[in-house]
């Protein structure tokens, strides 16, 4: 009996420790890919290139939608439920307000705005920022 209970204790933990580091694989993955998408909308001003933008905009939104990788588990331990922080509803607020900065990246870049197209990319590089900081403790 005690075998058998040691054995189903340790391939449960097992599992779960697979689970985490499945998705620590996963949230670093979309990181990267999130910076990718930066770094190409980047390129893109550089050389001028409106396609380039745009497709550095459309992989960063696309990104943007896989919320799950930026919620974090926070320790929330005696503090009233009041003021816990919700990770899971800052990361939704934040993704849209970065997507909304996204679009104006686009949109004045369209237009010919470049400078207002790149502090819209600065904007949102600062949110980005601003995220790690809170939810991650950078």
């Amino acid at each position: 009996m005690r075998r058998v209970l040691l054995a189903l204790l340790l391939s449960s933990s097992m599992a779960f420790a697979q689970s985490t580091a499945e998705k620590q694989a996963e949230r670093v993955k979309t990181m990267q890919d999130l910076e990718s998408a930066m770094s190409f909308m980047q390129k893109g001003f550089l050389y001028n290139n409106e396609s380039m933008v745009i497709k550095g905009v459309s992989d960063f939104k696309d990104k943007l939608r896989n919320i799950d990788s930026f919620v974090i588990d926070v320790e929330n331990k005696g503090e009233d439920r009041h003021n816990r922080f919700n990770p899971r509803a800052y990361a939704s607020v934040e993704t849209k307000a970065i997507s909304k900065l996204a679009d104006g990246i686009i949109d004045n870049f369209k237009d010919g705005n470049r400078d207002e197209s790149i502090k819209y990319f600065h904007k949102t590089l600062d949110r980005c920022l601003t995220c790690h900081k809170v939810v991650r403790k950078w």
